[in-house]
């Protein structure tokens, strides 16, 4: 089923920030090769997330972005690889955001400090950590981002950006492994930060669709 744009959604995530030479990202980072021309570099980011409540149902995610894209003149962040645990999560998304979702269960497991996120296909782990998290507390807000997300699906281009604020807080990452068959190793990348947004409300809008 399609729910359409735009989605409120609230819950918690780990924000991981890594920093690579883009000859390493556009050989590890799962980048199109009609992109790869249009990719600058930067800071990359992994996301772990679950939503708590979502417009589709609960459901967690873990996603990639390698950095930034030049495309029209404009700097953009483009998604290259996602797995929920949805497939309600999976249609709407590449129907409302052009959003490349697979299907992967998800475990999201938090104890006190800790936190203990797994992905799996087919019985094979895609990415496992664990983290743990400062209890002080800080507002994180996405007003101060000029950034648009634009992804490429099926011959269209979706633009859109994502706003929200939250509770974070500083994490530790404790322990890694994943899969390079499914998801870019990160473990071979310098890990610049880790976020754990403890509580976050966030609303996805609708896009600026184009055919290409």
């Amino acid at each position: 089923m399609i729910y359409q744009a735009p989605w409120n959604l609230l819950g918690e995530g780990i924000i991981l920030s890594h920093r690579a030479n883009k000859s390493w990202m556009l050989k590890n980072g799962f980048i199109p090769d009609y992109l790869r021309n249009s990719f600058k570099g930067g800071l990359a980011f992994t996301m772990m997330v679950n939503y708590q409540e979502a417009d589709c149902g609960p459901y967690k995610e873990l996603l990639f972005i390698p950095g930034f894209f030049l495309i029209k003149n404009r700097y953009r962040l483009m998604i290259t690889k996602i797995y929920v645990d949805s497939e309600d999560s999976i249609i709407s998304g590449r129907e409302n955001w052009g959003i490349p979702k697979e299907m992967a269960k998800i475990t999201w497991e938090r104890s006190g400090s800790k936190t203990v996120f797994e992905a799996n296909i087919n019985d094979q782990s895609i990415l496992k950590s664990r983290i743990k998290s400062t209890a002080f507390t800080f507002p994180i807000n996405t007003k101060l981002s000029p950034f648009r997300i634009q992804q490429i699906l099926n011959n269209k281009s979706y633009v859109f950006k994502p706003s929200g604020k939250g509770k974070s807080a500083r994490g530790e990452l404790q322990n890694l492994t994943v899969s390079e068959d499914y998801f870019p190793n990160i473990e071979e990348l310098k890990l610049v930060n880790c976020l754990h947004i403890k509580k976050f409300n966030l609303l996805f809008p609708a896009s600026k669709i184009e055919c290409l």
